[in-house]
């Protein structure tokens, strides 16, 4: 009889392993875009943008404990910070090359 009382009863309640997997599944998508627009944001040398995908990847990142991931999109913000514009290319493509390695 407790049973029934310490069972969530509302039916928009789903168990855990399923809200994981659909944010996995966001996560991977909005990765698979982040690295498109880092790219072109890179091409077209737009820094803000590179910034701006840079934060979004680190936190995200971070939020899934791909520690190697948000450890390489903060060490980009932080060039791009400083003005440290050639090594911001150079981390780019390694952030990139990362990005890619947790992609399917």
């Amino acid at each position: 009889m407790l049973q029934k009382y310490l069972t969530p009863s509302r039916s928009h309640e789903r168990p855990a392993e399923e809200v994981s997997e659909e944010l996995m599944g966001i996560f991977i998508e909005s990765s698979a875009n982040n690295r498109i627009n880092l790219q072109t944001a890179l091409s077209q040398q737009n820094w803000e943008a590179v910034h701006d995908i840079a934060h979004r990847v680190k936190g995200s990142a971070a939020s899934f404990s791909y520690s190697d991931l948000s450890k390489k999109a903060g060490e980009l913000q932080e060039a791009i910070d400083e003005e440290r514009m050639d090594e911001a290319v150079e981390l780019v493509n390694e952030l990139l090359t990362e990005m890619g390695r947790v992609l399917p």
